[in-house]
């Protein structure tokens, strides 16, 4: 499963600046065959912006108008049925660099500046109160200034080009996503890339899906050039010269271009060092030719570092502001252009996809003749149409597949398909609310290639799909609350039920106060779950401090006394107006994890009288000191679950006159003292009827007679050692006694006697006489309480001792006596053989040597006659392989070896086959 953000591109047909790239010069456009050939100036009432060269101007296409950053940071708006501008009544934006460019942001509907530090704001156009600054993600270019930038329609980002300090010129080619993530990227084209360039320009050529750069200084004076490049987007970039036919521009930099899509053409107004308002047009397609343009009309003054723009209502080129070698002005002009007579162009259509009977907006160039639209081969209702844009819906029957185009100039067809299916259905959500950071499960219908979902007015939430019927997304600080709205191409599907975020918590929950098992007392476990605000979207929390509720201090039996260091008074909510004394016991560091947990020390165990019940909080700490965050007040206490170690050596003195019990004491702050109990034999299990006395002392003199005894050490909290035992058979008594040991080759096999201690746990060692202990492992009593071990690793000629280590209830180790085993003393034998049949010819056979004898070993074949010989000598014990047939191979068929030492003779029938 993947994870996946996504915004829905949204495809602003009246408005064709979706697909333009503005650099950082002005730009202007028009042409002989394309425009009507007269300048026209926008006359202009009231106040205007402030001016300076270099500002931040788009159009906004949604709202058809000019928008401008000024000089002084006010930021101002010109539509085009007036003649007044208007300032938007928001804070002023200062950013001090002299140079900022500027794109719109079609899929977020806003105008993104950056300046020449890179810093990168945002105004959002549909209700505008204050200039954003944000923080990009990435590694950054350097700054820089003079640089280009367009507006990737596809990917929503923008495409940085060139620039540089006045010393140092790049061209290098960067984007900046404008999603959610806003991260940095250097597109690193292969081929020969273009020259350096200051003052360059940058369009985006949505046709082609590429950039096209160049013109600009090789250095940071004048040495201008009028070459241009493009990079491919698409697919692995490649930066390829564009070869041009026509008489081209003269060198020059910070000019303004634009891409047209009517003509499918880039446009260049004048720049520096022109002194006059030439107008060139570079036309694209198979063979780019470049064109002067001689609008006809009073031309603006040549001028450079101004801003363009398309409007796509109207079909015109604007034009504004910009320095004209004396001044800076804000003016604003336009030119407009007149349908062309051919074949249309089909750029982009949205929605994507959708169902039967929705309008689709179908955006290119020369639409405005086009009279028939299809569907995949249907044919649809057309609704409208002008020169890049033309509506229609889709029809009954169409099916999933390019949208095609007609008109008396020729026809066209989408690149891509239009997706017809269904409306995504959010049927419920599980859970239905939850913190920031808690996934929330959909169930429902038609998930398959959701690219957005929302909660309400949410930003685009991080989701995944599962299946067509299921998909996950994560709740974040967006959310407040709404109805879940899941995107498809084919549309938005919305949800009949809200889904709502909660509200972070400051305060660390407590979860538990937990004994901790298996230790000797005086601790407690803490848990609890983290203040929300330890997160990296607040980084509020600095740290964690434990506080233990505890008896008044002696030194406040002076009520003037001051509490001592470390202690603190709050309210009790048990008894109103009485005072609790708390005291700080650890403070640990946030670390925006999700629980944290600390061991923290008690004032005393429970007993079977006392539960010692412990009372603590949490505090989460901020940077302020007077700033914290308080948990509820849990409460718990710790148990000694350890047992005191068993009393041994214990042994008995039996007399006439009575039996005397010694043991050995053990010095412990929490023993109550030792159980002592009697039965009639080794095996009586005990009980409170086999109870004699429980006293604290070493020794005990009990009656006469043959009794069996079982001793154990008994702690303040009830905990019991292991019993050890004492008879008349066996007085002294261990903890484990040895039963019996038996060997055979490389194999040892022990048995020791526990005193009926089931589940006694052992840890077995082992030496020889020339070694140290070894450890081999740890066994169990069984349930009649001996211990069995099994020693597969020996050597058969060697004496092994063996021990066993008593594992203590504390975790200490009691060592008992050793025990030792003699080796395994081999007799005259055969003791192994090869292969029988044989198939190589060859017979291997192994032979166990008695002590000082000499052996002879013969292979007969079956009519009796001596095949081979051999002598075998060695030490007593050891063993000896003999290989017949290891010079000439034997023949196939039936032999017998004969071993003899002394009296004894040994005999064994082989054959070998062919």
């Amino acid at each position: 499963m993947s994870w996946s953000t996504s915004s829905v591109r949204r495809l602003v047909m009246p408005a064709l600046t979706l697909f333009l790239c503005v650099s950082s010069p002005s730009m202007g456009r028009a042409s002989t065959a394309a425009y009507d050939g007269n300048w026209q100036l926008l006359n202009s009432t009231g106040a205007t912006p402030a001016a300076r060269r270099d500002l931040a101007a788009i159009h906004d296409p949604v709202r058809d108008r000019m928008v401008v950053l000024a000089a002084d940071g006010r930021t101002w708006v010109r539509d085009f049925t007036g003649t007044s501008w208007t300032e938007l009544p928001i804070a002023t934006l200062n950013l001090g660099s002299g140079f900022e460019r500027a794109v719109y942001d079609a899929a977020n509907d806003r105008m993104v500046v950056i300046d020449a530090l890179l810093h990168v704001y945002s105004l959002p156009l549909a209700a505008p109160t204050a200039w954003v600054q944000h923080a990009t993600t990435g590694t950054a270019p350097a700054a820089r200034g003079f640089f280009a930038v367009c507006y990737d329609a596809l990917r929503g980002r923008l495409l940085m080009y060139g620039g540089g300090p006045y010393s140092g010129v790049y061209n290098d080619l960067w984007a900046l996503d404008l999603g959610a993530s806003l991260q940095w990227t250097h597109i690193q084209p292969t081929g020969t890339p273009p020259a350096a360039s200051w003052g360059p320009i940058a369009v985006y050529d949505p046709t082609r899906d590429q950039v096209i750069v160049g013109l600009g200084s090789t250095t940071g004076g004048y040495n201008v050039q009028n070459n241009l490049w493009s990079a491919n987007l698409g697919g692995t970039p490649a930066w390829s010269a564009i070869t041009t036919t026509g008489t081209a521009p003269s060198g020059r930099m910070v000019s303004a271009a634009t891409f047209d899509p009517g003509d499918d053409a880039v446009v260049v107004f004048s720049g520096y060092p022109v002194s006059t308002s030439d107008l060139w047009e570079l036309r694209l397609g198979p063979s780019p030719s470049w064109a002067a343009l001689n609008p006809t009309g009073t031309a603006p003054a040549g001028r450079w570092s101004g801003s363009a723009m398309y409007r796509a209502e109207g079909a015109e080129a604007l034009f504004f502001g910009g320095f004209n070698g004396a001044t800076s002005t804000v003016d604003v002009w336009r030119l407009a252009r007149l349908p062309l007579n051919s074949a249309p162009v089909i750029q982009a259509f949205s929605p994507l996809g959708g169902q039967v009977g929705d309008l689709v907006t179908i955006s290119g160039s020369r639409l405005e003749s086009v009279n028939q639209v299809m569907f995949n081969g249907t044919l649809a209702t057309l609704e409208s149409a002008s020169s890049n844009a033309v509506q229609a819906r889709v029809p009954v029957g169409a099916s999933t597949g390019p949208i095609s185009v007609s008109s008396p100039g020729g026809s066209a067809s989408s690149s891509l398909d239009f997706v017809v299916g269904e409306l995504p259905m959010v049927t419920s959500a599980s859970p239905d609310s939850g913190l920031s950071g808690q996934t929330i499960t959909l169930q429902g219908a038609h998930f398959t290639g959701a690219s957005a979902v929302r909660v309400g007015a949410s930003q685009p939430l991080l989701f995944a799909v599962q299946s067509d019927a299921s998909m996950t997304f994560v709740l974040d600080s967006s959310v407040t609350s709404g109805f879940v709205r899941v995107t498809t191409v084919v549309g938005i599907g919305t949800s009949a039920f809200q889904v709502r975020r909660v509200a972070d918590n400051p305060l660390p929950l407590l979860q538990a106060v937990r004994d901790v098992r298996g230790d000797q007392g005086g601790k407690v476990s803490l848990s609890w779950r983290a203040s929300d605000f330890d997160r990296t979207g607040y980084r509020r929390i600095t740290g964690y401090r434990v506080w233990r509720r505890g008896p008044m201090p002696s030194a406040l039996a002076d009520p003037g006394a001051a509490l001592p260091a470390g202690w603190m008074t709050r309210p009790s909510a048990a008894r109103a107006g009485a005072l609790e004394y708390w005291e700080s016991i650890a403070t640990l560091p946030a670390a925006f994890l999700a629980g944290y947990s600390y061991t923290a020390p008690t004032l005393r165990d429970s007993t079977d009288g006392d539960p010692a019940w412990m009372a603590y909080f949490v505090q989460a700490l901020t940077a302020d000191a007077f700033v914290f965050y308080n948990s509820v007040v849990d409460s718990g206490y710790s148990v000694d679950n350890l047992a005191p170690p068993t009393p041994t050596p214990f042994a008995v003195t039996y007399a006439p006159g009575g039996n005397t019990l010694h043991w050995r004491g053990r010095a412990l702050a929490d023993l109550r003292g030792y159980q002592v109990h009697r039965g009639a034999s080794s095996t009586f299990v005990p009980s409170a009827a086999t109870l004699v006395v429980t006293t604290g002392d070493t020794t005990y003199a009990d009656i006469p007679g043959g009794h069996c005894y079982k001793l154990a050490a008994i702690d303040v909290h009830g905990n019991l050692s292991r019993f050890v035992s004492a008879s008349p058979n066996q007085p002294v008594a261990t903890l484990a006694s040895f039963v019996n040991a038996s060997r055979e080759r490389e194999r040892i096999a022990l048995t020791w006697y526990s005193g009926g201690n089931p589940g006694l746990e052992a840890n077995v060692y082992r030496r020889t006489a020339d070694s140290d202990w070894q450890l081999l492992r740890a066994i169990l009593a069984d349930g009649d309480g001996y211990l069995r071990f099994e020693d597969g690793e020996v050597a058969d000629e060697v004496r092994y001792g063996y021990r066993l280590g008593i594992v203590e209830p504390d975790a200490s180790e009691t060592l008992l006596g050793e025990t030792w085993v003699d080796p395994v003393r081999m007799q005259f034998a055969i003791i192994g053989a090869g292969a029988n049949p044989s198939r190589d010819g060859r017979v291997s056979l192994s032979f166990a040597l008695p002590a000082a004898s000499s052996v002879r070993v013969q292979l007969f074949d079956i009519a009796g006659r001596e095949v081979e010989s051999r002598p075998l000598a060695g030490s007593a014990g050891s063993t000896q392989r003999v290989e017949f047939g290891s010079g000439a191979r034997l023949r196939a068929g039936v032999y017998l070896v004969r071993a003899t030492s002394g009296a004894t003779t040994l005999t064994r029938r082989v054959v070998v086959l062919d």
